[in-house]
């Protein structure tokens, strides 16, 4: 891809990670997101055919690098331990995502990547499992080998639970600032990851219902 066709991407895919995070996935047309690019309705279907290649792309774009970073957290806790301890699991599994959502060029990216979530459920099923399987494959694996008590069950019953806190913790920080009146603010990624692996991994050490 030549020069003026990356820019050209590029200003697609910031365009529709403002509006999509800002007013949600089915409120914001593809007409939208070529004004707010300043390209013609062409440039998006050459780029990416449709609006999900379009979603798809926005996550590939940021979900790629953290993923990896995952990993190789996940090896590190790997090697120290066996079985791995669990904060350490679990670090691994949220610490890269708050990072990111963090970080100023992720600022609208967890937003938006919480809309997919809730709006898209099944095409952000359907990415993971294109595009990462390994990296699914890989964190049930060690949260089995770290929680070794809990069911196969339970344990995708407690990722699926930690998957929704963590997308919820960075996509609403001004509730928490609001219903502080200001004096909580999620401005510290490693606090607030911090906060997150101790408050997760209780919540997997939780006895089972009888």
């Amino acid at each position: 891809m030549n020069q003026v066709a990356t820019t050209t991407a590029e200003r697609i895919l910031d365009a529709a990670e403002h509006l999509f995070a800002e007013n949600g996935i089915g409120n914001t047309s593809l007409r939208q997101i070529t004004a707010a690019a300043s390209v013609n309705l062409a440039a998006i279907h050459y780029h990416f055919r449709s609006k999900d290649g379009l979603i798809e792309a926005l996550l590939l774009r940021r979900l790629a690098e953290a993923n990896r970073v995952r990993l190789e957290q996940l090896d590190a806790a790997e090697s120290a331990a066996h079985p791995p301890a669990l904060e350490k699991v679990m670090h691994a599994f949220v610490g890269p995502v708050v990072d990111l959502g963090k970080s100023p060029r992720g600022t609208h990216f967890a937003r938006m990547m919480a809309r997919v979530h809730t709006e898209r459920e099944g095409l952000m099923v359907e990415i993971l499992q294109r595009h990462f399987p390994e990296m699914v494959r890989r964190f049930k694996q060690a949260f089995r080998r770290a929680a070794p008590g809990l069911p196969p069950e339970e344990i995708l019953w407690r990722i699926h639970f930690s998957v929704g806190l963590l997308m919820w913790s960075l996509q609403s920080s001004r509730h928490l600032e609001a219903f502080s009146d200001g004096r909580v603010r999620q401005s510290n990624p490693a606090a607030l990851t911090r906060r997150l692996v101790s408050f997760l991994s209780a919540g997997f050490r939780a006895p089972l219902e009888s």
